[in-house]
């Protein structure tokens, strides 16, 4: 797979992730209890970071 295909799909995994929190920044309606899951369930805010920078 030719180097710009592989940067785009990591870019592209980055953004999606930047957009949502950037999205939820703006609505503490949905961001706190989002929040205090991601908390309590650390694995999955670890799997998306993971999966946003690889």
């Amino acid at each position: 797979m030719p180097y710009e295909r592989v940067f785009q799909r990591a870019f592209r995994k980055y953004a999606w992730l930047t957009r949502s929190l950037l999205l939820l920044a703006g609505r503490p309606v949905l961001r706190r209890p989002l929040v205090r899951w991601l908390g309590s369930n650390p694995r999955v805010f670890e799997h998306l970071l993971a999966n946003a920078i690889v």
